[in-house]
C-alpha cells in the first residue's frame, strides 16, 4: 500500500498538500492486490468460472449483485431504496431485473481482466469516501499518481512530462490517474498546425469569448493532458510557460486568471522534446525554457501490461520502489548536489539547463517520499545520455 499524499515512506511530510474540489486533503492510497471483497467483478468472475451463470445464479450471483447495487447508491439510489430488505434470491423485481442484466454483462467482461492475481489496482480516496478499481495498469501508475498529488514549496502542483515509445499506455495512464484522483481530465492533441487559438480560445465575430479545453481545465480545476506535445510548434508551446510555472495566464478575453487549485498538467511525448529522430520524424524541438518547467518521467514498455492486452497471463505487476536509491538527508544536500552537477556540466561544456527549478522540483519530490533515484532521473538527468551523465557525475564527485 502506498500513501501518495503524505509520502510517509521515509521522506519528510510535505508542507503544502493538495486538496480536492470540496477542500479536503486528497488522502489517496494505492493497493495492488488480487483480493477485493467489494468487487462484484472479481466475485462474479471467480464464482461462475467454468460454469453457466444460471447454475449459480440463486446461490452466488444474486446476493453478490444485491450487495453491489447497495454499494452503488449514487447511481442506483432510487432502485436500491425500493428493493433493500427484500429477499432478492426469491423474487427479483421488474425494477431490478434490467439493472442486474447490465451488471452481469459488465462484470463478466471485467472479471476477465480482474480475475488474475496481480491484475488489479485499488484506489482508496479517504476524503471522498470512495473506492475505485482499475484493471491492469502500467507499472509506473503509482509513480504518476504520487507525482500528481504533491505540490512544491510555492503550493503549486508539479507539471509532468511522460516520455516514451509509441503505444505504451502513456495517455491511458494519465487519464486513469485523473480518474483515480477524482479530477476530470481534458485531453487536447497537439500537432504542427495547432494554433494559439486552439490552446487559449478566441473571440468570435460577435465579440464573445469561445473557451478552449485548456481554459476550462485551468479555471475549473481539471487535469489537462497535452497529447503528442512534442509535435507542437514550439512558439505555441511557449504560450503555456507562464501558466505551468507561475499558475497565472491572460486569455484572449482579457481575463487574467490564476490556476484553480486542482489544475494539473500532463504532457505526453514520444521524445524528450529535443526534436525529430529517425523514428519520430514529425517531432519539433521544444524551447528549453518550456521543458525546464516539467518533471520528466520516462515510461518504458510494460511487458506484463502488453501481455494482458493480448489476453494472456500477465503475472504480477512489477513492484516499483518509490524510495529507490535512499533518501537525501535534507534540502541542503539536494541544493549542493544540483549545484555540483550544474558546475560540472559547465566545465565540460555540455549544454544542459540545470536551473533552480531542478531544486524546486527535487525538494517537492523529496517531501513526497521519493528516493534519490527518482528525484535525479525526473529533475536533474532528465534523459541525459549515459556517457554524459557519467562524465558529469565523475567530475562532480557524485554517484551517477
Amino acid at each position: 500500500m502506498v500513501d501518495i499524499t503524505t509520502g510517509n515512506n521515509g521522506g519528510p511530510e510535505q508542507e503544502n498538500p493538495g486538496t480536492n474540489p470540496d477542500g479536503k486533503e486528497p488522502g489517496i492510497e494505492i493497493v495492488e492486490t488480487d483480493d477485493h471483497p467489494d468487487s462484484v467483478a472479481v466475485h462474479l468472475g471467480r464464482a461462475v468460472a467454468g460454469a453457466a451463470i444460471e447454475d449459480h445464479f440463486l446461490d452466488v450471483v444474486v446476493p453478490t449483485i444485491a450487495r453491489a447495487i447497495h454499494r452503488q447508491r449514487d447511481r442506483l439510489l432510487e432502485e436500491t431504496d425500493r428493493v433493500i430488505g427484500q429477499k432478492l434470491e426469491r423474487d427479483i423485481s421488474e425494477v431490478v431485473r434490467p439493472i442486474l442484466k447490465d451488471v452481469v454483462q459488465e462484470a463478466v467482461h471485467e472479471a476477465m481482466d480482474l480475475g488474475e492475481p496481480g491484475m488489479v489496482v485499488e484506489i482508496h480516496d479517504r476524503a471522498m469516501e470512495r473506492v475505485r478499481y482499475f484493471s491492469r495498469q502500467h507499472m509506473l501508475f503509482p509513480v504518476l499518481l504520487r507525482l500528481l498529488s504533491i505540490k512544491d514549496r510555492n503550493n503549486r502542483p508539479l507539471n509532468i512530462a511522460l516520455n516514451g515509445p509509441a503505444g505504451n499506455g502513456k495517455t491511458s495512464m494519465a487519464l486513469n490517474a485523473a480518474e483515480a484522483l477524482g479530477i476530470e481530465a481534458v485531453l487536447q492533441p497537439f500537432n504542427p498546425q495547432t494554433t494559439k487559438s486552439d490552446l487559449l480560445g478566441y473571440m468570435d465575430a460577435s465579440g464573445r469569448y469561445v473557451p478552449s479545453p485548456f481554459y476550462k481545465a485551468f479555471t475549473e480545476g481539471r487535469v489537462f493532458i497535452a497529447d503528442e506535445f512534442d509535435a507542437a510548434n514550439p512558439a505555441i508551446a511557449i504560450t503555456l510557460n507562464s501558466a505551468v510555472a507561475n499558475g497565472v495566464l491572460t486569455f484572449p478575453n482579457g481575463e487574467t486568471v490564476r490556476a484553480h487549485p486542482n489544475f494539473r498538467a500532463v504532457f505526453i511525448m514520444n521524445t524528450l522534446g529535443t526534436g525529430a529522430n529517425h523514428q519520430y520524424t514529425g517531432r519539433m524541438r521544444q524551447d528549453a525554457a518550456t521543458l525546464d518547467r516539467l518533471v520528466q518521467l520516462h515510461v518504458p514498455i510494460d511487458q506484463g501490461l502488453e501481455a494482458s492486452i493480448a489476453g494472456l497471463a500477465a503475472g504480477e505487476m512489477n513492484k516499483i520502489d518509490i524510495e529507490e536509491g535512499g533518501h537525501f538527508k535534507d534540502n541542503q544536500e539536494i541544493l549542493d548536489t544540483v549545484r555540483a552537477i550544474r558546475q560540472a556540466a559547465a566545465e565540460l561544456e555540455l549544454k544542459y539547463i540545470i536551473s533552480p527549478r531542478a531544486v524546486l522540483h527535487a525538494t517537492a519530490m523529496h517531501a513526497g517520499g521519493f528516493g534519490k533515484k527518482w528525484i535525479m532521473e525526473c529533475c536533474v538527468w532528465r534523459g541525459m545520455p549515459e556517457h554524459e551523465r557519467a562524465a558529469i557525475a565523475k567530475r562532480a564527485r557524485i554517484e551517477p
